[in-house]
């Protein structure tokens, strides 16, 4: 965990990217948390595989927490994915940290 901790302290992106079976349906989540500006930028996306085509996520969001333990409640307590599973991200990352959304759900 300390490695985690000081690479988010340190700008960097730390994710997970998986499939799940979320209420029997097959489903593609992704989280990640990066410290970005001076705050904590956590990001939950779960899809559902039968809308990938739609692209209809059942949550979708960027959300700014002012502390690291906030990042992380928020992405464990919206999806599957624990933080205790993330990794250094290769090639592209998960989300784009200047960006806040928010989904309907």
């Amino acid at each position: 965990m300390s490695e985690f901790i000081s690479a988010v302290e340190g700008g960097k992106q730390r994710g997970y990217s998986g499939s799940f079976i979320i209420d029997g349906e097959a489903c593609y989540c992704s989280a990640a948390i990066q410290k970005f500006r001076g705050a904590y930028k956590a990001h939950v996306s779960i899809i559902k595989v039968s809308n990938l085509v739609s692209e209809t996520y059942e949550v979708y969001f960027t959300r700014a927490m002012p502390t690291l333990e906030s990042a992380i409640k928020c992405v464990e307590e919206n999806g599957p994915i624990r933080v205790s599973s993330f990794g250094a991200l290769k090639g592209q990352k998960i989300f784009n940290p200047s960006w806040t959304e928010e989904n309907d759900t």
